[in-house]
Order: C-alpha cells, then structure tokens, then sequence
C-alpha cells in the first residue's frame, strides 16, 4: 500500500482552495448587486393595485368580515415606497465600497498562477479576505432582509388570505342551497363526516355563515370498475345533509387522532331541538381542528361583528348562491309570541332560525330579520 506525497497532497489542496475562491469571488459579483431582495420588493409593491381590486372583489361578492385585511393593505401601501427608499440608500451606502473590495479580490485570484505551494501565503491571504468580505455581505443582507421581510411577509399573507376567501365564495356560489337574505358567508372547510347515519362517511363541505352551519356532501364516488381495479364507472354526489341554525350549535371540541399523520377532528354537540344527531364528529382536511374550532367558537359567541369590515357593504345578485348582501346584517328579529292557530305562547328564536312551529297544533310561523 502506497502513501501519498504530503506536498503532493497540500498542492492538491491548495489548488482546490484557490478554484473555490474564484467561485465565491465570482458569486460575490452578484450577490453585491442585492439585486433579487429589491426585485422581490419591487414585485411585490406592484402587486398592490391588483391586490387592492381583488379585495375589492371579495366584498363586491359579500364577504363582509376581516375587516384587517383593508387595514393591511393600507399599511402595506403607505410602507412600500419608504421600504424600497431606504433599502436602495443602505444599497447605495456600501455598493461602491464592496464593489472595490470585489474587483480587487477577483485581481489578486487571476495573478495566482503556476505551482500553488510557491502561492500558499497568497492563497490563505486570499482565503482570509474572501472570508471577511463574504461575511460583510451576508450581514448587509441580514440588515436589508430585516428591513424589507415585516412588508413582504405582510403582503404575501393578504395575498394568501384574499385567494382563500375567493375560494370559500367559490364554495357558496356552487352549493345546493341559498342563503337568506340575512345571512353573510364566513367560511368553508373540507370535511369528513366521521359518524354519518348511514356510515358511509360523506366527504363534502362544513360551511359556516353568521347565521347557519350547514354541512355539504361533495365528492365523486366509484360505482363500477373493471377487473376489480379500473374506474368504469362514477358518479356526483352533492346534497345538503345538515342546516342548523347557529343557535342549535350548543358546543365544538377539537381533537386528533393517531401517532404520526394526526388526523384533524372536529366534534359538534346540538341541541335537542336541532334536526342533526346530538353530536356528529367531522375530520376537517383544509386546515387544523384547533383553528377551525377558535372560528366556530367566534360564530356561536357572537363576537363576529368586531370583524366586520365597513367596506363590505355592496351586493351580489340575489340569483347566486351565496349572494347574500354584503351589508345585510339583521339589526331586529321579529316572531310572534302566541301561535295563531291555537294561542299557544311561543318561545324565542335562536339566532339563524327562521321559522317557528308551534308544539301544540304544530303550526308554522316565519321569523323576520329586519335590517
């Protein structure tokens, strides 16, 4: 077994370093420039006005809570100019200065040449001021990203929040059922209805407005198939299999199950008089159970109006699904409070129910929402 020469072996790696160096050196070239931080500034500042005619949309289209997401925008609009500002001054400040130190280092690497053991100082002095160089830009990209990431992230996330509220209208819109005039949508889900009646587990939408919540089945489902392993044959399923009025809503419990992919569980308890089971436990697969519960929560405690935003107040046409008016919101429930068929005192609505019928001679009576 042979050794290698230990000059053969430092030579070997002293030309290794020095190929390195002109790597970094030639990568420091670009990274100087700050270049792809003010492009993603620049990007997402001209994202704005689109971003300001999508909300717009949002409630054009009645949802009328997150009332933040104007106050984000705002924010977002007044910050930009003095963010770009003051990033491309700090820039301007050490721009010229490490463009210097870069042009220099990139000489000093293209005079190194022939034998790298007659250069080892040079190469490890080298090594030590590409080092201190590359760690000044790194701490000037630190600076410039604390600058700049409060408005990005910022942007970003309204971003995300808009596109996800057009997607719960979108499920509003292609639903089987209308809203009353009084109701305004607040969110969607998909779920699995773990403990349906007939066991099949549904899978569809949980879909809450300031009034209702309703569960959707939606789903595509297998019927035949070919050599017990093709698709042949499928089909729609789409049907509303619970409406509640939120009042009906006695309780919400989340919870997981299983060890690694923990499944996302959402339980309901109703009420005696609700038409649904006396709990119907869901797995939410958009989302985590603990979220959708604090949301839930927020509809049954009424502490929605606190997010209600005072630019939703326009319509979409009453022919849609989910076209509730935007500024719709019930300010007076009116009911009568003896039946007319026999007398009978009736007792109050809860909030989202619309009808009362009368436990004596069973007589229907609607229950008004004046604006």
């Amino acid at each position: 077994m042979t050794t290698e020469d230990p000059r053969e072996a430092r030579r070997r790696k002293l030309a290794r370093t020095l190929d390195n160096l002109r790597d970094d050196i030639a990568d420091l070239k670009g990274e100087i420039t700050f270049s792809e931080l003010v492009e993603d500034v620049s990007e997402a500042t001209a994202s704005l006005p689109d971003l300001t005619e999508e909300l717009k949309r949002l409630r054009s289209r009645g949802y009328a809570f997150r009332g933040d997401l104007e106050e984000t925008l705002a924010e977002a609009r007044s910050s930009a100019e003095s963010v770009m500002t003051a990033l491309r001054r700090e820039i301007d400040q050490v721009d010229n200065r490490l463009q210097r130190e870069v042009s220099r280092l990139s000489r000093d690497a293209a005079e190194i040449t022939g034998n790298p053991l007659r250069n080892a100082d040079s190469i490890e002095s080298l090594e030590s001021t590409v080092r201190g160089v590359k760690s000044e830009v790194s701490a000037t990209t630190d600076r410039l990203e604390a600058h700049s990431s409060p408005l990005l992230k910022s942007i970003s996330d309204l971003k995300g929040k808009v596109k996800d509220l057009h997607w719960t209208l979108d499920q509003f819109d292609s639903a089987t059922f209308k809203m009353a005039p009084e109701e305004r949508p607040i969110a969607a889900a998909e779920a699995i209805w773990e403990d349906a009646p007939n066991s099949d587990k549904p899978a569809g939408m949980l879909m809450f407005t300031d009034h209702r919540v309703r569960f959707e089945q939606k789903e595509e489902r297998v019927t035949k198939r070919k050599f017990f392993v093709f698709t042949a044959e499928k089909e729609s399923l789409q049907e509303l299999m619970i409406d509640e009025p939120v009042g009906h809503l006695l309780d919400s419990v989340d919870s997981t199950r299983g060890w690694v992919m923990k499944d996302q569980l959402l339980t309901f308890s109703w009420s005696k008089k609700a038409k649904a089971p006396a709990t119907t436990t869901f797995e939410i697969t958009s989302g985590s159970a603990a979220d959708w519960d604090g949301v839930v929560e927020l509809i049954r405690s009424g502490d929605l109006g606190s997010y209600q935003a005072e630019a939703a107040a326009t319509s979409q046409p009453q022919g849609i699904a989910g076209g509730a008016p935007a500024g719709a919101a019930a300010h007076k429930v009116v009911w009568p409070e003896k039946c007319v068929g026999c007398d009978a005192p009736l007792e109050a609505p809860v909030k989202g129910q619309t009808a009362l019928i009368c436990p004596y001679c069973g007589t229907n009576h609607p229950v008004q929402y004046l604006t």
